[in-house]
């Protein structure tokens, strides 16, 4: 089953809200790429090793096709339930 841009928005909004990382969601040829902040440093360890430039935050802003939270820079840090 396919899924569709509207599908990965609300996706990475249930990702944001477990994990407080900003996500991206990218149009591939064969599909959707969701990047948090994580696999951005893999994908760009990646292109170091393959010659490219790295990729900065706001290059990943100008390319994705959408991004949540759309504003802000900061990363919730996890916090401990209360019994």
């Amino acid at each position: 089953m396919a899924r569709t841009r509207l599908g990965y928005q609300l996706l990475i909004r249930g990702l944001y809200f477990k994990s407080g990382n900003i996500h991206w969601v990218f149009a591939e040829k064969f599909g959707y790429v969701i990047l948090n902040l994580t696999t951005v440093d893999a994908f760009n360890s990646a292109r170091m090793k393959n010659g490219l430039s790295r990729l900065r935050l706001r290059d990943l802003n100008r390319m994705c096709v959408f991004r949540y939270p759309r504003r802000g820079w900061i990363v919730k840090k996890p916090q401990l339930k209360k019994p």
